[in-house]
């Protein structure tokens, strides 16, 4: 076992959660009893709602010091909180062996269970325990690991008869079925087909985004085309597809009208629209079953040939409007970021607006190459997750995507990152504040509610931590740095200073509206993003 020391413990779970989604190995935080394990429940909670494998190993106060007020115990004994039921809501299962022996045969369920039901686990020692020899048996993966691979071929074969069936059926690609190897079959299953598909918008690039296919992603930050794709459809397909507020665009009620729903875990089902069926399944070997059975010959479908006419059209102007604009946007520097970086690289987001511009203005062109803790959303998490992707791929360049207010969360990683020398940009989105909350606060209430930012000087303290950097605001600035080969010197920071970016710019009109109507004008409150 490799150990990586991090600086703070949320940032080990989110690094490990990034070495887990891309290299399929398991990885493990370490964490000390009481402030230490309590640090990782964020990123706990993260790998949780995302369905991403990961076992906590968390000690505790030595048995000898039992219900003694010893040093950071946390037995929920007087004064003192139990940590094992403060974590236990983020995990599937909690250990807590009373004996070495015992501690063995927990740890294996622990990684066993993460890895087979895709899930986070917890399992915590007592210090003096931590410390005993014990004689093991070393076991191979599969004799303690099960693998759960029921495929429902009854379903294989409805939706191969509904497809052959239908005048322009769409797929649409979802959460649970990246960063598992399934990208080969996904494109032989659309392309040999002809049938178009979509994406969640966290489901970005797990078939690249210039296949001939590819609608786009299906998100409040995406394009109205991909919404007409999928209202003018007259199936669609959900594999492994969460349908969340981003992905039913506010939960629109006449989005999917015809709706299929497979996945894995029979409670991301049936939450919001009516479905033709819906049915649990292995998603890997249902995705090999389909892709044997489903036939769609012929040309492509109508709907989908639009949509590429336009996409040409609006990428034409907007190559034009990059070379003419004066306006330094967030828009403007991810189309510059995409022209210029190498085709194959991993791409990580963050949370907050720049992750709304990078979803919809940077394709995805490596297999699988974006990631993203989208569940939880917390802010900073995708420096320490991209520093676990650029370990998990260290011939890869991996691109890290952050906003200024995200970037200070762990800032400190940056010098794990420095020490461990991995090949990773860091492109600090600036635009000196939280302007997803910000822009909210400003157009109906005319606060700032804290949500501007001071302006710290990020290449001093990159530079102090041992990492290179450069600050742009302007496009030349920009294709300077990008024309420098800065990015094959290791670690590298580059902050981009931008403006006149809103939260506005990227919001689809009806969506303005009904912000404009409900959220503050009207009776009703209670729709997302202003929902208890």
């Amino acid at each position: 076992i490799r150990l990586i020391r991090n600086f703070n413990e949320a940032a080990s779970s989110f690094m490990a959660s990034g070495y887990t989604m891309a290299s399929g190995k398991l990885g493990g935080v370490f964490a000390q009893s009481g402030p230490g394990v309590t640090n990782t429940i964020t990123g706990i909670g993260a790998a949780f709602m995302d369905s991403v494998p990961q076992v906590i190993l968390g000690t505790q106060a030595p048995l000898g010091h039992f219900a003694k007020n010893g040093h950071q115990e946390c037995r929920g004994f007087g004064r003192s909180f139990s940590q094992l039921d403060s974590i236990q809501p983020l995990v599937a299962q909690t250990y807590s062996p009373p004996t070495a022996g015992s501690a063995v045969t927990c740890a294996r369920q622990a990684c066993a269970l993460a890895l087979s039901k895709r899930t986070t686990t917890y399992l915590e020692l007592p210090a003096d325990i931590l410390g005993k020899q014990v004689e093991i048996t070393d076991l191979k993966r599969e004799q303690f690991i099960p693998e759960n691979q029921a495929v429902d071929l009854n379903a294989v074969r409805r939706i191969t008869d509904l497809i052959a069936d239908s005048n322009s059926p769409v797929f649409l690609f979802g959460d649970n079925l990246i960063h598992r190897g399934l990208t080969e079959q996904l494109r032989v299953l659309v392309e040999e087909n002809n049938i178009g598909f979509v994406t969640t918008d966290f489901a970005k690039g797990v078939v690249p985004e210039d296949s001939p296919m590819c609608g786009g992603i299906m998100s409040i930050s995406g394009k109205e085309h991909t919404r007409q794709l999928v209202e003018n459809s007259d199936l669609v397909v959900a594999i492994g597809a969460r349908l969340s507020v981003q992905s039913t665009l506010n939960f629109s009620a006449d989005l999917y009208k015809r709706l299929v729903e497979i996945d894995e875990d029979p409670a991301n089902l049936n939450h919001h629209y009516p479905t033709l069926f819906s049915a649990s399944s292995y998603l890997p070997g249902f995705i090999n079953a389909l892709t044997l059975k489903v036939s769609k010959k012929g040309k492509n479908d109508p709907i989908l040939k639009q949509i590429k006419e336009k996409e040409e059209k609006i990428r034409n102007l907007n190559h034009f409007e990059m070379r003419t604009s004066k306006t330094f946007t967030t828009t403007n520097v991810l189309r510059a970021l995409r022209q210029k970086l190498p085709r194959d690289i991993n791409v990580v987001g963050d949370s907050g607006l720049n992750l709304q511009f990078l979803k919809r203005d940077f394709p995805i062109y490596k297999p699988d190459g974006f990631y993203n803790l989208y569940g939880l959303a917390a802010m900073g998490a995708a420096l320490p997750l991209a520093a676990g992707v650029a370990l998990a791929k260290p011939n890869d360049l991996t691109v890290c995507v952050i906003g200024d207010g995200g970037i200070l969360v762990y800032l400190s990683e940056l010098a794990l990152v420095k020490e461990l020398n991995l090949r990773l940009a860091v492109i600090v989105i600036n635009n000196i504040g939280y302007r997803q909350v910000g822009d909210r606060l400003k157009r109906y209430y005319a606060i700032d509610g804290g949500c501007e930012l001071p302006q710290i000087d990020l290449i001093a303290a990159a530079g102090s931590l041992g990492i290179n950097g450069v600050r742009v605001d302007n496009m030349e600035k920009l294709k300077s740095a990008m024309d420098s080969n800065l990015m094959d010197k290791g670690p590298v920071l580059i902050e981009v200073i931008v403006e006149n970016d809103s939260l506005y710019d990227i919001t689809p009109p009806h969506l303005q509206k009904l912000h404009d109507q409900l959220f503050y004008k009207g009776e009703d409150k209670s729709i997302w993003p202003f929902k208890n």
